[in-house]
């Protein structure tokens, strides 16, 4: 339980730190830094680490992602290896090129991390929690250090996260919505 405290403690830490110094260095942010940091808007050595960035971080993640997708549903036997190569290589690759143009990309991305990544992040992580606790099956970790005891403590606690991690990603869509609706309306 150490551990998992210690290194969660951690990772907000720098994350926050990183966040706040890119904030104060780059006040005036396009909706797109990576572009404006790889055409070299902002110098030399931010340039190149952007390139370097956008190389290792973002596109070698694709193909990884896509590898993995495939292993995964030729492993479970869903599919041929022909048939995952079409579902998670192809058409993935065929259909975002169609969005990939003007502000189109930047509204999908924006919807699809809100919505996905909420979820995915935020939301079934705690439900699943949720779920096993109604079971009667504990974890291998002690994530409350002791603090919270009992089922009961415990379902308390889960809910009080399930229902804050619903009202944050609430609010990201409703602001995602609104940077939309004034973001087409100035347009038009």
């Amino acid at each position: 339980a150490y551990m998992v405290h210690t290194s969660s403690t951690i990772a907000t830490v720098l994350y926050l730190i990183v966040g706040v110094w890119g904030a104060l260095a780059i006040p005036n942010v396009s909706i797109n830094i990576l572009e404006a940091m790889t055409t070299g808007a902002y110098g030399l050595p931010m340039q190149i680490s952007g390139s370097f960035f956008a190389f290792f971080v973002i596109g070698l993640d694709i193909p990884l992602f896509s590898v993995f997708a495939r292993a995964n549903l030729v492993g479970s036997g869903v599919c041929s290896r022909r048939t995952a190569n079409i579902l998670v290589v192809y058409i993935p690759w065929l259909v975002s090129w169609i969005f990939y143009q003007g502000e189109a990309v930047y509204t999908i991305l924006a919807w699809g991390g809100i919505i996905f990544t909420g979820i995915v992040a935020y939301i079934l992580p705690l439900v699943l929690a949720l779920h096993m606790i109604n079971r009667n099956e504990k974890g291998s970790v002690n994530v409350y250090a002791d603090v919270i005891k009992g089922d009961r403590a415990q379902k308390v606690m889960l809910w009080i996260l399930v229902i804050s991690s619903f009202v944050g990603v609430g609010i990201s869509f409703i602001g995602q919505a609104q940077l939309s609706y004034y973001s087409y309306s100035s347009v038009i």
